[in-house]
């Protein structure tokens, strides 16, 4: 790893003009601006800065509706389905079975909805967009079936001292080092003993993450503004110092600099209608990707579930009293919505792209506002008793919503250029090992599936292997199975191949990281395409 190159930074902010405002909260976040500016310039010209993003659904919902394929090689011969296990449906004149279907893309047989498009500012695209950058690491085993423990050693792996949400920020000079947004059981444990910020709620991400930098006054605050401009303009001149030293890293501050004179002049002044006009992109994005009246087929085409309601037994959790209207398909109505994952989604897009924080965890929850019998309800991940037809279908939808947001946010880092800097991690705490009579699932801490993009992956890889009927419970469901050289995965591993990605020191040493690099600089995983074993 390289030496980061000395900026003098003091000399460029007094050259500048952008050291009248002293430690005004302006002034704070101004200094914030340009450390941002310079530490893109270092970013950009060393390739130290690494940014990484996970999203935590804390309550571990199944997966292989979306990011576990359980047959990615094709191989058939040993998969064994079950009355839980199904990512599409089928039926003559209703959509009244559920099946497991795959769509062969990139070379990977991928779950169903993999086929399906979702929706963008400009219209739809094809959810496989996502593959590009992508790689699935299932059968990893989270080692302990509790959501404490088990969400507690995805950042703090067994025989580590630091946290994988801290990688990042131990390698990168962002302003501010790390951001909790809601994850539970957060742990941020730096080499370098920096701190995260925390912060609850939903309402208003961005004014509450600025909110110390903010002045109270609105006279004032156009002053300041005004003031940041021009010095802001001023800087250019102080580029030539620079310029007469390294000519690459004084272009890249040039346009840091032009880019951060848009932002005072044309978002810092009105954050609220930042944060609003992202927010509602992704509110917008979320409802038109689970909107029912779309006719998916497999999903949504025909009417949902079986015709003689009252005959519906444990896979449709009828008991339970949600799923009795006729159609299935009216569980999703105007208030059904993901206005928190929006929300949080926001943050992350205005963060990261503006380089204030290297690292950010979020904790995504469940669907809200789903209409089950003429009661207003929420989704609920931890699916015990959840019902295979209605897992099936809420979690189909639920992930159409979460990869038009994911596919939304990859577009614009690629378009700024941060993309092959930035890692994603999305996952739950542990698998799920569903029940035999098809009416849920419980824990399953052997057949956890991670999901990481990043600009930095080479293509599309699903590994890890899983055993055709194993566990305990019957069927193809991602119990781990023996990889090659490897032996049985777990959450180290991922921890160590995430520390690859973002070129920083692996927080564990007992297990090696699963990547590594190709001539083109990239990464791929060193497993072949996982198989059933």
């Amino acid at each position: 790893m390289g030496k980061r190159k000395k900026i003098n930074r003091r000399k460029f902010i007094q050259n500048s003009g952008m050291s009248v405002f002293g430690m005004s909260n302006l002034g704070m976040l101004s200094s914030l601006i340009v450390d941002g500016i310079m530490n893109k310039a270092i970013a950009q010209t060393s390739g130290m800065n690494k940014m990484y993003l996970y999203l935590q659904q804390y309550g571990a919902p199944p997966r292989w509706t979306w990011d576990l394929p359980l047959t990615p090689d094709g191989q058939t011969s040993k998969f064994i389905s079950t009355d839980y296990i199904g990512n599409k449906f089928n039926g003559s004149s209703r959509n009244d079975k559920i099946d497991y279907g795959t769509k062969l893309l990139n070379g990977l047989h991928m779950p169903w909805m993999w086929g399906y498009d979702v929706a963008t500012p400009s219209g739809f695209s094809p959810m496989s967009n996502l593959m590009d950058g992508m790689m699935i690491i299932r059968g990893a085993n989270s080692t302990n079936p509790g959501h404490a423990v088990a969400a507690r050693l995805h950042y703090v792996p067994l025989g580590s001292n630091h946290s994988v949400s801290a990688l990042s920020a131990d390698v990168s000079n962002a302003p501010i080092a790390g951001v909790n947004l809601g994850a539970s059981k957060f742990e941020f444990r730096s080499r370098k003993g920096l701190s995260a910020n925390s912060y609850g709620g939903t309402n208003d991400l961005i004014e509450k993450f600025l909110s110390p930098f903010e002045t109270e006054s609105l006279g004032s605050f156009d002053a300041e503004q005004a003031k940041i401009l021009t010095a802001l303009q001023d800087s250019m001149g102080a580029l030539s110092s620079i310029s007469k030293r390294n000519s690459q890293l004084a272009e890249v501050i040039e346009n840091s600099t032009k880019s951060a004179m848009d932002f005072f002049g044309n978002d810092f002044g009105n954050l609220k209608n930042l944060y609003r006009d992202l927010n509602n992109k992704y509110r917008d994005l979320v409802w038109r990707s689970i909107n029912p009246n779309r006719r998916l087929q497999g999903m949504s085409d025909k009417p949902l579930g079986s015709s003689n309601v009252s005959s519906r037994g444990t896979e449709y959790n009828y008991g339970s009293g949600i799923t009795r209207q006729a159609d299935m398909r009216d569980f999703f109505y105007n208030s059904t919505n993901m206005h928190t994952t929006a929300a949080k989604f926001a943050f992350a897009e205005f963060a990261l792209t503006n380089g204030l924080t290297s690292s950010i965890c979020a904790g995504i929850p469940p669907l809200g506002g789903l209409n089950t019998n003429g009661a207003n309800r929420g989704q609920f991940y931890d699916e015990h008793s959840g019902g295979a037809f209605v897992s099936t279908y809420v979690n189909m939808m639920y992930n159409l919503g979460l990869s038009s947001c994911l596919l939304e946010l990859i577009s614009q880092l690629k378009a700024k250029g941060l993309y092959e800097n930035t890692v994603i991690d999305v996952g739950g705490e542990f698998g799920r090992k569903p029940r035999g009579d098809g009416s849920g699932s419980d824990h399953s801490a052997e057949a956890t599936s991670n999901l990481l993009f990043s600009g930095a992956i080479d293509g599309s890889h699903v590994i890890g292997n899983i055993v055709g009927n194993n566990g305990g419970r019957p069927g193809t469901w991602g119990y781990q199975g023996v990889n090659p050289t490897y032996g049985l995965l777990n959450v180290g591993h991922v921890g160590a191949s995430i520390a690859s990605l973002l070129g920083a020191q692996s927080p564990v040493t007992a297990v090696p990281s699963l990547m590594e690099h190709k001539s083109n600089g990239k990464f791929k995983p060193k497993l072949p395409t996982g198989t059933i074993v």
